[in-house]
């Protein structure tokens, strides 16, 4: 085999590992929200949806608060690490709220839901959640 045509299909066989394999920081915010959905289990909240993509943007989770009998809406921000440097929150920057008020208030509209609701923020690191912020307001 000619070194251009073996160059080629070592790039094609990359590109596939690569299509198979997410991202390092997809693989982890996929781990701190299985880890938030059974920390909100533990609390008693049922779950309802999760990775709801409205639009351009997505709701982490969608679960019901069986004890205030209201709707709840989660961002789930991970580290890998616990460190008061770097805590998950730091990652819920003013573009992100916009973005997830935004998915909240069309996912809202497209039901045409009237419940009572409310934005809570789950931050987890360190595989557990290290804290929960109930009823984020912008």
């Amino acid at each position: 085999m000619d070194s251009t045509l073996q160059s080629r299909s070592s790039q094609a066989s990359s590109q596939q590992v690569n299509k198979s394999c997410p991202p390092a920081h997809i693989v982890l915010g996929k781990e701190g929200e299985l880890i938030a959905k059974k920390y909100l289990h533990l609390q008693g909240f049922m779950g309802y949806a999760e990775n709801v993509h409205v639009g351009r943007d997505e709701i982490d989770l969608i679960v019901f608060d069986r004890k205030e009998k209201i709707l709840v809406f989660v961002e789930v921000k991970t580290r890998r690490y616990k460190s008061e440097n770097f805590r998950p929150e730091f990652n819920f920057t003013f573009d992100k709220q916009e973005k997830f008020e935004r998915a909240v208030e069309m996912w809202m509209m497209e039901r045409k839901c009237e419940c009572r609701y409310r934005l809570d923020l789950i931050c987890v690191a360190g595989g557990e959640v290290v804290d929960h912020f109930r009823n984020i307001t912008f």
